[in-house]
């Protein structure tokens, strides 16, 4: 018989440190499942923000366009901190019954949990963000100049 590391003796039942062990694969949520969270969750930051354009209307009227960083750090607190320390749920998540965790099982620790939110409230902060200002900045003229991808 040989010592050969891919052949597994059955009369050894020695285990590998936890250390070196696969993560058990944890079932992952079915994409409707994900959305419908995701929709319960835009529909409670759309009441919080509701609820602050009635108190504090005056100041986000005097912030004018720079209040898209205010809500955009509003919607990431509201993702990151529950994730983090509501066992990795939301509203929505905890809704329908799902978390957010790692790849162990474990909850998100802040600075993933708020990387991930970042990366989730950025493609909702930049919808019809007004670029303006980049085309008519000096990168903006190099596009405007006629230089084309198709170049490259």
């Amino acid at each position: 018989m040989s010592n050969d590391a891919a052949t597994v003796n059955p009369q050894s039942t020695s285990e590998a440190p936890l250390s070196t062990q696969q993560p058990y694969p944890l079932p992952i949520a079915e994409f409707w499942y994900r959305i419908a969270a995701d929709i319960i969750d835009l529909i409670c930051l759309a009441v919080i923000f509701f609820f602050l354009s009635l108190f504090f209307r005056s100041f986000l009227f005097s912030i004018g366009p720079s209040g898209r960083v205010f809500s955009f750090l509003i919607a990431v607190g509201y993702f990151a901190i529950p994730t983090r320390y509501n066992n990795g749920q939301t509203v929505g998540k905890g809704f329908l019954k799902l978390t957010v965790t790692d790849a162990h099982g474990k909850t998100l620790t802040f600075k993933k949990s708020l990387l991930r939110s970042v990366i989730l409230c950025s493609i909702l902060a930049l919808n019809g963000w007004n670029l303006s200002v980049f085309f008519t900045s000096g990168l903006g003229k190099f596009w405007s100049d006629g230089f084309s991808l198709e170049a490259l």
